[in-house]
């Protein structure tokens, strides 16, 4: 999957990160905890961030990193440029994924190939932090201290388990920090 080819490990940094991940995995939750988890989560319906992505290889000491900015929105979609150490863009939306690299666009529409569909939904149910979307696709856990929350989330999916193992969202009312 093309998506492999660039994500391995993606930290976004929304604030600067103040909250210590527990281990999360310990406090899974259940459908009937939803309502709750919900209330302690604002779905973001808009974010802007930066991001920082560390690559590694098989056979290589050296890790790869690329720096860039993303906007969330809401029914609109993902829009994720890397800047460093090339220009490179994907945009996610529900009818699938648009590449852009040295001004050359690709579209890889949601009904030609329906795994892009899916993949455009799982990060968008990540980026909302929507708990009762992301249970279509993750195993999910939960713990709050004071008003500081962490989300884990084990995928069920296997096109996510080739991206991430787990992925552990924190925050205070909205998400702060993703860890892919």
């Amino acid at each position: 999957i093309m998506i492999k080819k660039f994500i391995f490990l993606i930290i976004l940094t929304l604030l600067p990160p103040a909250l210590a991940r527990a281990n999360v995995v310990m406090y899974p939750v259940k459908n009937e905890n939803l309502g709750e988890l919900k209330k302690s989560i604002q779905t973001a319906s808009a974010l802007r961030g930066n991001f920082k992505q560390i690559k590694s290889m098989k056979g290589l000491d050296k890790n790869f990193i690329s720096t860039g900015q993303f906007i969330f929105i809401e029914k609109k979609g993902l829009y994720w440029q890397m800047q460093k150490p090339f220009l490179s863009t994907i945009i996610f939306t529900k009818n699938g994924l648009m590449t852009i690299e040295d001004g050359d666009k690709k579209l890889l529409a949601a009904d030609q190939k329906p795994v892009f569909q899916e993949l455009s939904d799982i990060f968008q149910a990540v980026f909302a932090s929507d708990p009762e979307k992301l249970q279509d696709y993750f195993d999910i856990f939960f713990t709050k201290n004071n008003q500081n929350w962490t989300l884990g989330l084990k995928p069920k999916n296997d096109i996510i388990k080739n991206i991430a193992s787990k992925i552990t969202i924190t925050g205070k009312n909205q998400a702060t920090q993703i860890i892919l």
